[in-house]
């Protein structure tokens, strides 16, 4: 694959080559027109598949705009404007081409405003028309960052089969929708964290809001967030054996590793990082936070809600903890409150016993809980 990348790299590049001039005639020069010809050579297939590797990895460089189509394909920062989450298109064709907005060698301002809005106006501007070139071109969008086009096709492989192995594991953890549609969100890098935005030219810095000097993106929301950290700490003091992790691969490779064995931990942590991010978007918008025992707490009702087996919303212990099904367990009457207690043994004469509150609907409001040790000390 990596080989067939370098060849349909050649043959995009250099019209001069052997290659170019063998095909041009009977196939055209775009190797992704989805009307592709039947009996198509071996050779010409070569060159698509390492068209398709090349893909995530290129964008157009302007010149005349002529070959470049402005919502499908690639040209400003690394994804099409048809895939952006937040930009709506207003274009009554999607056959417009980008020297619609070109004019003596530069960018139409009056165009470009009937379109996009100021700030994506902004980033277009800064797209530098190449004069010299009577024809666009591919270029690499990482083409700073030292790597070779092999290494690159094959960071992008190697990141395409993660994202095919995403499905088959995360089912088994039975997450709340709401986690499953952040957890989603988060592994394809769509939320709004500080780099995320910082990289869209729509803040400056990217440093966590709690006051650290780290980065904000994917792997500090799900592994090395102080806060996320401080949870997970509480979590194993109160006897949830779950390790913290160094990298975002490394948390990845636990959680599909425990979606069947341990799937009330995995569950935990899911609904960990949910409840982090939300107390995150509460502490900018709002000047305030979730302490981490509140966090905790709910935590733990909501992983024990989404593992329930009674599913179906017209039972009224629908929201009740698990294992309390309906052959031994009925909800309090309206506006009674409902208390949940279980207690645990260690084999290090460690013992313990809690208790949640709860109103008749489900939600969480208080907990309490007592440790006994070995020595006949008591802690609450």
């Amino acid at each position: 694959m990596l080989l067939r990348a370098k060849i349909a790299w050649k043959f995009m590049n250099e019209e001069d080559s052997f290659l170019h001039k063998a095909f041009k005639p009977k196939y055209g020069t775009s190797c992704w027109n989805p009307n592709r010809k039947q009996n198509m050579s071996i050779a010409w297939k070569i060159i698509l598949s390492g068209a398709k590797a090349l893909k995530p990895i290129v964008r157009w460089k302007i010149s005349n705009g002529e070959n470049v189509n402005v919502m499908e394909d690639v040209w400003v920062l690394d994804k099409a404007l048809s895939k952006w989450p937040t930009f709506l298109a207003n274009l009554q064709s999607n056959e417009l081409t980008v020297d619609y907005f070109v004019s003596n060698g530069g960018w139409d301002m009056e165009k470009l405003h009937q379109v996009f809005g100021e700030e994506l106006i902004e980033i277009i501007c800064k797209i530098q028309i190449d004069l010299v070139c009577h024809k666009d071109q591919m270029e690499l969008i990482l083409q700073n960052y030292g790597k070779s086009l092999t290494a690159l096709s094959f960071q992008s492989i190697v990141s395409d089969s993660n994202m095919q192995n995403y499905c088959p594991w995360i089912n088994k953890i039975k997450l709340n929708p709401r986690i499953e549609v952040f957890w989603w969100r988060l592994y394809h890098k769509a939320i709004p964290t500080f780099q995320f935005l910082e990289y869209r030219r729509l803040m400056e810095g990217n440093s966590c809001h709690r006051g650290c000097t780290k980065t904000e993106d994917i792997a500090y929301v799900a592994v090395t967030c102080d806060k996320m950290i401080q949870i997970m700490e509480i979590l194993n003091q109160w006897g949830f054996q779950i390790p913290l992790f160094e990298n975002l691969a490394e948390c990845i490779c636990w959680l599909e590793h425990n979606a069947t064995t341990k799937t009330f931990l995995a569950n935990v942590y899911f609904a960990s990082m949910f409840l982090c991010w939300k107390s995150r978007n509460t502490l900018i918008h709002e000047d305030k936070e979730d302490s981490n025992l509140n966090i905790d707490s709910n935590v733990l009702g909501m992983s024990s809600i989404s593992l329930s087996n009674t599913n179906n919303s017209g039972l009224w212990d629908v929201n009740q903890l698990f294992p309390l099904f309906n052959k031994c367990w009925h909800p309090p009457p309206p506006d009674w409150i409902k208390i949940n207690v279980d207690g645990s043994f260690l084999s290090s004469y460690k013992a313990g016993i809690g208790a949640i509150y709860q109103y008749h609907k489900g939600s969480f409001f208080f907990c309490i809980w007592f440790q006994w040790y070995s020595l006949g000390y008591c802690s609450a």
